[in-house]
Order: C-alpha cells, then sequence, then structure tokens
C-alpha cells in the first residue's frame, strides 16, 4: 500500500473508535492519493472502495491490489465488521466457540466478537466455515443483526424474482433492499446464495454507514516499489500478481484458473488469447504505444490452462525429448501461462524465436515493457536461474512499480528479486 494511503488510515485509526462519526460528514479530498493497482478511478465503486480505505476497514493485499473482484470470506467479512464498530475490545476465550476456527487464526479475535454480539450462529454443526466465501443472503442477515436486529415488517410480495418469502433470509434480504444497500441486479434477482465480490461489499457497507457527502481523492497510480515488506505470503498466493511459479515452485492449488480473463481483442491473434484483466488492460497500452511508434506485435499465445499445458508439454516432450522441453516448456502447475499473467508475443513472421529479440519492436519491448509493468521473465544468460532458455518474447505482467524497480536496478528475475533459490530442474 501507498505512504499516502497508509497516511490516511493512520488518521482514520485515530477516530475509528468513535463510532458514531461512520455517519459523520467527510472531508473532500482534493489532493492525488495514490491508491490501489487495480482499483483505478474509473472502477465503477472506487468511491466506495477508497472510503473503505480510509476507514481502515481493509488494508487491500502487500502487493498493492485491492482484487474487487474476489470474493469475500466470512472471516474477512468478520474483519470488516469489527473494524466498522472501530475494533471494540474483546474477552478472547482460550477455547473456541467454532470447532473449525483455532484460537491462533488469524482473525480468531474479530470471529469471536462476531459470536458474542451475535451477529453469527455459526452452522448446526458447531464451524464456522471462516474461508467460505460468505453469500449474499448471510451478508444481509449479518449486516441486520450488527444494526440490532431493527423491527422491520418485509412486504407480502418480494421485491426480488429469485428470493421467496419463505426464504430463510427474506426478512434480511427485503431489509437491505429496504435501507438502498443493496438493489439486487437489473435482471430483478438478488441472488442469495451467490458469493460477494470484495467491490460489492464496499458498495453495501458505505450505502450502510457511509456519507453522501464523502468525496474520494483523486487517483493517482501508484509507482513506488517498497523494499521493506514480507512478500512471503504473497508471492505464493496464485491470485497474486508477485506470484512466482517456476520448476521449484508449483501453483496451489495446481489446477489453479484465474477468474477475471478476458481476451486481448485489438491485438492480432489477441481475440482468442486471455490474461487477466489488469494485465490485458496494460497489454493494450503497450501495443498502443508500440502502434504509436509505427510499429507492432502479435499475441502468440497468452492464459493456458492446467490440461491444456499438460497436453503441450507432453507433445513437446515427445517431439524432442523431456530434457529438451523442459528447456523451455512447463509441466502443468509450473507454468507462467497458468496464471493469467503472462503472453508470449510475436513480430511478424517471427514467433516463439530468438529472431523476437534482435527485431525492433523486440529491442523496443525490452527497453519499455517495464513502463506499462512488464518484464521479460526469462532473460539471457539466467537458465542456471529460471531453469529456461532465453526468451525474448515471454513477457510477465508484475505491475509499474516492480517492473520499474527491477529495470532502475539491473534485477534480472523474479528468483533474485525475492531470495529465491534458483530453480534449474524439478528437484
Amino acid at each position: 500500500m501507498s505512504q499516502a494511503v497508509m497516511s490516511v488510515r493512520a488518521v482514520a485509526a485515530a477516530v475509528v473508535a468513535l463510532v458514531a462519526l461512520i455517519g459523520a460528514p467527510a472531508t473532500p479530498a482534493t489532493a492525488a492519493t495514490e491508491g490501489f493497482r487495480d482499483v483505478t478511478g474509473r472502477h465503477q465503486f472506487y468511491r466506495e472502495i477508497s472510503w473503505l480505505t480510509e476507514r481502515g476497514i481493509t488494508t487491500g493485499y502487500a502487493d498493492n491490489s485491492f482484487r474487487p473482484s474476489g470474493e469475500v470470506s466470512r472471516e474477512a467479512f468478520a474483519a470488516f465488521l469489527y473494524r466498522l464498530a472501530g475494533r471494540p475490545g474483546v474477552s478472547v476465550p482460550s477455547r473456541s466457540p467454532f470447532k473449525d476456527v483455532s484460537t491462533n487464526a488469524q482473525f480468531y479475535r474479530e470471529i469471536v466478537w462476531l459470536e458474542k454480539q451475535h451477529i453469527t450462529t455459526g452452522w448446526a454443526d458447531g464451524t464456522f466455515r471462516p474461508k467460505d466465501a460468505i453469500s449474499r443472503s448471510a451478508m444481509a442477515a449479518f449486516l441486520y443483526r450488527y444494526k440490532g436486529s431493527p423491527s422491520y415488517t418485509p412486504p407480502s410480495t418480494s421485491r426480488f424474482t429469485d428470493t421467496r418469502t419463505s426464504s430463510t433470509f427474506y426478512t434480511e434480504v427485503s431489509w437491505l433492499a429496504s435501507t438502498g444497500m443493496t438493489t439486487g441486479y437489473a435482471d430483478g434477482t438478488f441472488r442469495p446464495y451467490d458469493g460477494t465480490s470484495r467491490a460489492a461489499t464496499a458498495a453495501f457497507l458505505f450505502r450502510g454507514f457511509g456519507n453522501a457527502s464523502y468525496h474520494a481523492p483523486t487517483y493517482a497510480p501508484p509507482t513506488t516499489w517498497h523494499t521493506d515488506r514480507d512478500y512471503t505470503r504473497i508471492i505464493n498466493d496464485p491470485e497474486s500478481v508477485l506470484v512466482v511459479v517456476n520448476k521449484r515452485r508449483a501453483l496451489d492449488p495446481l489446477r489453479y484458473a484465474p477468474a477475471d480473463l478476458v481476451t486481448l481483442s485489438g491485438i492480432s491473434g489477441g481475440s482468442t488469447r486471455y490474461m487477466r484483466r489488469e494485465a490485458a488492460t496494460a497489454m493494450s497500452r503497450m501495443h498502443a504505444a508500440v502502434r504509436a511508434k509505427g510499429m507492432t506485435f502479435s499475441i502468440v499465445s497468452a492464459y493456458r490452462s492446467h490440461d491444456y499445458q499438460r497436453a503441450l508439454f507432453a507433445r513437446y516432450a515427445r517431439q524432442h525429448g523431456v530434457a529438451s522441453a523442459e528447456t523451455f516448456s512447463a509441466r502443468a502447475g509450473h507454468s507462467e501461462h497458468q496464471t493469467g499473467w503472462t503472453a508470449d508475443l510475436g513480430a511478424g513472421t517471427c514467433s516463439l524465436g530468438g529472431c523476437f529479440g534482435s527485431s525492433t519492436v523486440g529491442r523496443w519491448v525490452a527497453a519499455h515493457s517495464h513502463e506499462y509493468g512488464f518484464i521479460i521473465r526469462y532473460p539471457q544468460g539466467a537458465q542456471a536461474i529460471t531453469g529456461y532458455i532465453y526468451e525474448p518474447w515471454h513477457v510477465r505482467y508484475v505491475g509499474v512499480e516492480l517492473a520499474t524497480y527491477m529495470h532502475d536496478h539491473d534485477i534480472d528475475t523474479l528468483e533474485e528479486q525475492f531470495g529465491l533459490p534458483a530453480a534449474p530442474d524439478y528437484r
């Protein structure tokens, strides 16, 4: 997270104990503030997410992302409500009220508080299921109870086509709609059993507890790479833009698939190729910059599923032998392409060859791709570290902050950047 946002949080933390101030007028922010890399000022819920951040209700992730489309877990929502309440004091018992929540769990205090406030009763089998995505109907129930279960008579006819008056949380869902915290979907549904995205959660909380006069700060893209953070957990997280995948670091889960893939339409070969939304946006910007210089590149390959990569590696192994195939192709679960952050570029008739590096556009990509958040993942002379031959066409999105930092400090590989062991083989 940027220093600017952290400073805002420090101010918010000083007053957050006064819960009454949640509805107080907010001072309009006019200065540009570095925000999340994946929530720009054009995001549908930029205002709501900015408020959530300034209130200290969310801290985002160590890779400077908010992950707006990611689902909120039950334990994360417990933390959101606890912080919204001002982090009240709570007596933490030595024995957990839920059999699947250990006393050393990351959000143990918050879950205990939730249970003590009767906001949750857990499940009939004595579990809380902290890692499960909280459903939209359960979130309605939590918010209703958080507000003290106000007296409310639901309408005799449901306003949502998929929520019956006999539904378990009909009262709570109807109340949520009556407060304006939710409007449902354009097709008239509420989708009570769907998970709730982080962006939608920000909208729910802002509508219920924010202030209509709140003005979000002007967005400025983050530019600073923070070297003092512990990225140990984040480089193992498949959702993270900083995830490191190599021959000795498999994706977990092995069959991981990103949820926000979009096509690279507008670029030759890209209409049937996919990348994660943030990376695809950056790729489009880089392609536009290349076109402005009178050049172009094509997309030869981008996201590959676990099964596709397995079949591809097997084919290369049959054609070239396993040892040779492993110098330029990854086993399934070990491929950067499976993360959705990677693409292979082509130049004219040059496809997946060293000729890309010596082409005019290839030289431009090598010199300027960091300006758009990309690095050449398998640089020349680094096979003993990465395990792969020089692949000037293979670009990996890591965000402008890190890509620029690596470029400016002559750091060639992610292994070196994060102090990881070399990964020349699968041993």
